[in-house]
Order: structure tokens, then C-alpha cells, then sequence
């Protein structure tokens, strides 16, 4: 197991990371993010190319945009719940609006943690490092 500092990146990962975020700058922020952390990272604008993403690249856990649409996040959510071959991917919800409204939606609909925008990298090393310990 892999301890994590705010000094340093985690050691490296093979475990993909999955972003869905409408925001190009966004997308490629989190990837930059992921990299020096040796997470592979695949990013896609919305809820329905991370459908197909999810199938092609088995992440062990998605980042959410809350405007990630067509697909609400709590109908995105509820779909990768119920495949049994996705069930335990983790769903890390990402939001500029960070109130208790909005984090209790996520966290009702399944969605494992919430990631106020902007996060840091320590705080996506955090969240993702536990997941991929487990798909491990």
C-alpha cells in the first residue's frame, strides 16, 4: 500500500482514471494532473461518450462534472451501478457549486466523494489512490 504526502506524487500507477467534463481546459487540467502520478487518464466531454469510455477503457473510478450532460450525473450514475461488470468503479463527483444541496444529491445517488472545483492534485490523489489500490 502507497502512502500519500502533499509533498510528492504517489509512486506510479497503471490504474486509468476516466474524466467527463464539458470544459476542455478542465479535462486536460485533471489529466495533467493524473500523469506525474502514473495514472493513465481518459477524458471525454459528456455523460454519453463516458458510456463508451467506460466500456473501452475500465477505469477504476470517473470524475463527474455536475453539467456533464445529456445524461444527468444521478442517471450516470445509477446506469454504472447497476452493471454488474462497473458496479464497483468509484464516482467521484466534480462541481463548481460546492454546497450541501449539491453534495448531498451526490452522495444520495451513490456517488462515492465530491471534489469542489478547483481541486487540487493532492486532493485527486487522495480520491483516486484508494480506488486504484482496490482494482489492484
Amino acid at each position: 500500500m502507497v502512502a500519500f504526502t502533499t509533498a510528492a506524487a504517489p509512486m506510479a500507477r497503471t490504474a486509468t482514471v476516466l474524466v467527463v467534463d464539458d470544459n476542455p481546459a478542465l479535462r486536460q487540467s485533471a489529466q495533467a494532473m493524473l500523469a506525474p502520478a502514473g495514472f493513465g487518464c481518459a477524458a471525454v466531454a459528456d455523460s454519453i461518450s463516458a458510456l463508451c469510455a467506460l466500456v473501452e477503457h475500465r477505469p477504476c473510478a470517473v470524475l463527474l462534472d455536475a453539467d456533464c450532460g445529456p445524461l444527468p450525473p444521478w442517471q450516470f450514475a445509477q446506469l454504472v451501478q447497476q452493471h454488474p461488470d462497473y458496479a464497483g468503479t468509484t464516482l467521484v463527483y466534480t462541481s463548481t457549486r460546492d454546497d450541501v444541496i449539491e453534495r448531498s444529491c451526490a452522495l444520495a445517488a451513490g456517488i462515492a466523494c465530491f471534489l469542489a472545483k478547483p481541486f487540487s492534485a493532492e486532493e485527486l490523489w487522495a480520491v483516486v489512490g484508494g480506488t486504484a489500490d482496490k482494482a489492484a
